[in-house]
């Protein structure tokens, strides 16, 4: 008696291809996220250096914002240091 029906792996995954491009896809989107995140962080950590070299100290949180993703960084200032 032959079987009836899709074999299960052919149901779940009717193209294998796309699967692939898919995979793909997001791990470039996962990877274009990390390099944004480390360049918000190396731009957060140079203007701290900066503001520091200069002979001041920051006074409350720093925010920038990606012009291209719209991704928000924030750069935290302890309480014992900050202004009041």
């Amino acid at each position: 008696m032959a079987k009836e029906g899709l074999n299960h792996h052919v149901a779940q995954h009717p193209d294998p291809t796309y699967e692939a491009v898919l995979h793909n896809v997001r791990q470039e989107a996962k990877e274009k996220r990390k390099e944004a995140s480390q360049k918000g962080f190396m731009c957060i950590c140079s203007i701290r250096k900066y503001i520091r070299e200069n002979g001041f100290e920051l006074a409350d949180h720093l925010v920038i914002r990606d012009v291209e993703t719209k991704c928000i960084y924030k750069s935290q200032v302890p309480d014992s240091k900050r202004a009041r």
